[in-house]
């Protein structure tokens, strides 16, 4: 009778663990499956429902919210002439100068000078970047027609030129700059004023070019170059052609860029800071940032030659 006994309270014992089993698996169904049911058969006739199922929907709208929109390709707009620069007002060095003056100082220039103009920034030890902050750091002129000239020439070859900023933005710079150092900036005299804007001509009216999208305006120039002259290496040294491979991205272009240009072959500066301002749409790339002043004037000894 034993055995008999034995083979009944192990059937009764798997009856108990089934019925446990099944009563976990309905708690959890209860707790974690049903719910999810219920909303998604209560939101099935939603908006939000329908914007998930649609490909103009929520997915569409999540795409359009974050896609980055290609700054080289943007509308073109056409050309306008604006009035020129007040040069009084411009002079004066306002609140609202100072804080347009001190965003472009972040965007522009930290991280050569720093933040606070000392000459920290992380490639100023690189570059030589001067403190700003104390008189002795200036060498071309503290007062604020020094400044706007030194940003609108720029200083080859470490330094380039900022004449892409807009007048406007170039004295706001230069009063935020000023306002970095704790001496005395002089107030330039008439004549200097006067010897700036001849220079520049801030005064006069200005005229702002079309903007197309650079596809477009490289597509144009891929057209007007095809069948033109290019540099010449057959009277380079190697050590001459392995400098113009360095900095030289189009030959082609870097040739026409150079005939159009009058009196670069005397004056070094104007060869230096017309390169700066024109790659690479001049057929040059960022290497010219890493020259030192030898290799530039390799690089206007090499080119003279390579330049029929």
């Amino acid at each position: 009778m034993k055995p008999e006994t034995t083979d009944r309270g192990s059937i009764f014992s798997h009856l108990f663990w089934g019925v446990v089993f099944f009563a976990i698996c309905g708690v959890l169904f209860t707790m974690l499956v049903l719910p999810g049911f219920v909303h998604y058969k209560a939101g099935k006739g939603s908006a939000a429902f329908d914007m998930a199922q649609d490909g103009s929907g929520h997915h569409q709208t999540l795409v359009e919210k974050y896609r980055r929109v290609d700054a080289a390709e943007i509308e073109p707009v056409e050309g306008i002439t604006k009035p020129g620069l007040d040069l009084q007002a411009a002079l004066e060095g306002s609140a609202e100068q100072l804080a347009a003056g001190q965003a472009l100082f972040v965007a522009q220039c930290a991280a050569c000078h720093g933040n606070t103009g000392k000459g920290d920034g992380p490639a100023g030890a690189a570059l030589g970047a001067r403190d700003m902050t104390i008189e002795e750091g200036w060498v071309n002129g503290n007062r604020v027609t020094d400044i706007v000239r030194t940003l609108s020439k720029g200083l080859p070859p470490k330094m380039p030129t900022f004449e892409h900023l807009p007048a406007a933005d170039r004295f706001a710079l230069a009063h935020y700059v000023i306002s970095l150092g704790d001496f005395s900036h002089s107030t330039p005299p008439a004549s200097e004023i006067q010897a700036l804007d001849e220079e520049f001509a801030f005064s006069q009216d200005q005229f702002e070019p079309n903007r197309v999208a650079v596809s477009v305006a490289m597509s144009q120039l891929d057209k007007e170059n095809r069948g033109l002259h290019s540099l010449r290496y057959s009277d380079l040294s190697k050590e001459q052609a392995r400098l113009l491979l360095s900095v030289v991205s189009e030959p082609a272009r870097v040739y026409q860029a150079l005939k159009s240009l009058e009196g670069w072959r005397k004056d070094r500066e104007l060869f230096n800071r017309s390169l700066l301002a024109g790659y690479p749409l001049n057929g040059f790339h960022e290497g010219l940032m890493a020259l030192d002043g030898g290799q530039w004037r390799d690089l206007h000894g090499a080119l003279q030659l390579a330049v029929d």
